[in-house]
């Protein structure tokens, strides 16, 4: 009994490319027209409906199709100058005169001469000392947000690692074409668009003008408004990828437990299916192409949450609530997206390996099948069981539900460690205070 590796798989369908700055122009790719889940597809079937061009090509994150819905958010990001991408077709890429990097250029100009005005005026507040403890805290905070921004060049730098899967997507969709439809991807995209128009902007003027005003201008507003967007936006493309891949796993699942539902199951089919479930996981567990910049994210992200609980502590114990309340809500938005992140990752292992596991754990008809049948689906359950699928940021740390915890974790003593200094910060105060009471008596 062989077993077949991921170096076994078929050789790929001929693709005709033509390079455009830093991506790749798709050309005469063979399409094939999307199918309903769990309708099986062999690569050499003939289909009367070939998929339209418009699907594939509108696929800017070079999915061929696995993520066409998410298109909204490589739209949105493009639009707010995070990401410089070429037209007929939409693909990221940095060439000087087809691609809208002049745009980008401009706009992140603009961001970094309010982000450098800002941190100006809140080193001066540091500097003066007639200032309260919570405009020194809060000049910390605006200055920390404002690093932000380096999210901006590590995206640009690691953005064309997206079409590194490319060609393990382009087989996929080539075997197994399936409907591009997955519920939280089409969500995902959808409130990228309402929290770029309304929710980033209201957040961003709520912190200059209620909770860092002392010290604040007006134009601050646009540095801390585009690294909320920043943040938003990457964290949401991570979770929208992750979303549909889990969307095509479903679907391959489906087809699995279809064809072991069958009378007689085809081994040709079950040697398609696993070789499709082998291109699945390498695309799973090299999900994460743009390991730099997601941990840069969570690392920012954490720094953010611990400060901004930090914050709404003091105001709350100085009885401001209205200012606690903010930074509670600023606090909720940060970890709210680290936990959409790390939850859409582990679904999506989930969904490759427990999820495949099943109906071939549970198969139970050895004896009405053939052999070689039933010996395909013994090498199909050895392979899905023999490793745990995970997904990690270039091997640094791996990304499931348990980095959650870990980062909370981390975020608690680090907040501990604050209230220690705010607590002997006092004590000294008070000593202080005393001491020079005993002083003027005394004299």
């Amino acid at each position: 009994m062989m077993r077949q590796t991921s170096s076994e798989y078929p050789k790929p369908a001929q693709i005709h490319v033509s390079p455009v700055a830093s991506g790749w122009t798709l050309m005469n790719f063979p399409a094939r027209a999307p199918i309903r889940p769990g309708v099986l597809s062999a690569p050499d079937e003939k289909r009367s409906q070939p998929l339209k061009n418009s699907t594939v090509l509108s696929d800017m994150f070079a999915g061929h199709g696995i993520y066409y819905k998410i298109w909204p958010i490589g739209y949105a990001m493009a639009l707010l100058g995070m990401l410089p991408v070429t037209f007929s077709p939409i693909r990221v890429s940095a060439h000087p005169l087809r691609s809208t990097l002049v745009y980008c250029v401009a706009v992140t100009a603009l961001v970094l001469w309010s982000g450098f005005r800002m941190v100006q005026d809140r080193i001066a507040v540091l500097a003066d000392s007639g200032r309260s403890l919570q405009a020194y805290i809060h000049s910390v905070l605006s200055i920390v947000s404002a690093l932000g921004i380096l999210l901006l060049p590590l995206l640009w730098l690691e953005v064309g690692n997206l079409y590194r899967n490319e060609a393990t997507c382009a087989h996929l969709m080539e075997s197994f074409p399936c409907s591009p439809k997955c519920r939280w991807s089409a969500v995902l995209s959808w409130i990228t668009v309402v929290n770029c128009a309304l929710l980033s902007p209201i957040f961003a003027l709520a912190y200059v003008q209620v909770i860092a005003r002392e010290g604040a201008a007006d134009y601050h507003f646009f540095i801390h408004n585009h690294v909320f967007l920043l943040v938003f936006c990457v964290s949401v493309m991570f979770c929208a990828l992750s979303h549909s891949v889990k969307n095509y796993a479903n679907n391959l699942c489906s087809t699995v437990t279809e064809v072991l539902s069958l009378k007689c199951p085809s081994p040709k089919r079950l040697v398609l299916c696993r070789r499709a479930w082998l291109r699945l996981r390498d695309l799973t567990q090299g999900m994460v192409v743009m390991p730099f910049t997601a941990m840069f994210l969570m690392l920012f992200v954490l720094l953010m949450t611990t400060l901004g609980s930090y914050l709404c502590l003091l105001c709350l114990f100085e009885s401001q609530v209205v200012r606690g309340i903010f930074l509670l809500i600023l606090g909720l938005y940060f970890s709210g997206l680290l936990l959409l992140v790390c939850d859409a990752v582990h679904r999506t292992t989930a969904a490759v390996g427990d999820n495949f596991l099943r109906p071939l754990e549970s198969f139970c008809r050895a004896n009405e099948i053939g052999d070689a049948a039933m010996e395909e689906v013994n090498i199909f359950r050895e392979i899905v069981a023999s490793k745990e699928i995970s997904v990690s940021a270039a091997g640094f740390w791996v990304i499931n539900r348990g980095t959650l915890g870990s980062l909370a974790a981390a975020s608690v003593s680090y907040l501990v460690i604050l209230i220690q200094f705010r607590q002997t910060e006092n004590t000294v105060n008070d000593a202080m205070n005393h001491t020079q009471d005993t002083i003027s008596i005394v004299k």
